[in-house]
């Protein structure tokens, strides 16, 4: 998975577990991406961002806890979490 975070600057899954299932498409959207250019012919900026590796809780952990949102919602929620503070370029009115 990848998104644009602004103009230019593309945010990639990664992982460096090649057991993982998402590493074979990462390295591969890291080779393409990497030699792709934006329309104005620019190079893209291409920052990865770690996948955590399965998370687990006990039941008594998981007591009381009610799902309304999907995993991918979570996903890209952790995502601008993590990297919005990290960019000032990025208006955090828009993460």
């Amino acid at each position: 998975m990848c998104c644009f975070i602004k103009p230019g600057v593309i945010l990639l899954s990664w992982t460096d577990d090649e057991k993982d299932p998402q590493y074979e498409r990462s390295v591969e959207a890291l080779a393409v991406l990497s030699q792709s250019v934006d329309a104005k012919g620019r190079q893209l900026q291409v920052l990865k961002i770690h996948v955590p590796g399965p998370l687990y809780m006990t039941e008594e952990e998981a007591a009381g806890v009610v799902s309304t949102v999907s995993i991918t919602q979570l996903h890209w929620l952790s995502v601008l979490v993590y990297i919005c503070p990290l960019h000032e370029s990025i208006d955090p009115r828009r993460c």
